[in-house]
């Protein structure tokens, strides 16, 4: 596999206001533990909306669309939707994401500044 075959995934949700916050922050631990062991996965990142705090995204980044693919058919991830859409969640969407051929790579604007040459 080659960085192109890479993908992400968001998964946004509204968490439901008849859900505790304590009862969500369990939910969500639990959750990640299984989510760790899925093959092909390559890290996983949450954010909060700064602006909606019940507005949740989750970032995920896979080795290939195959790799999603097993994890979508798989028990553990059958188990997480079917609790988000119970009970947890609204408004519950999901995109799978490539690389743009406009920007294939990672652009680092810090590091570009460090490159820039001195005056002298």
């Amino acid at each position: 596999m080659t960085p192109e075959d890479r993908i992400k995934v968001t998964l946004v949700y509204n968490i439901s206001s008849r859900v505790e916050a304590a009862d969500y922050e369990e939910w969500a631990k639990k959750s990640v533990v299984p989510l760790s062991r899925a093959k092909g996965l390559i890290d996983a990142r949450a954010y909060r909306n700064a602006l909606q705090p019940s507005q949740v995204k989750i970032v995920t980044t896979w080795r290939s669309f195959l790799d999603w693919g097993r994890f979508v058919e798989s028990e553990v991830w059958q188990d997480i939707k079917v609790q988000l859409t119970a009970s947890i969640a609204t408004d519950i969407d999901v995109c799978v994401w490539k690389p743009s051929p406009l920007f294939p790579e990672l652009m680092k604007y810090d590091a570009m500044e460090k490159k820039k040459p001195r005056k002298k």
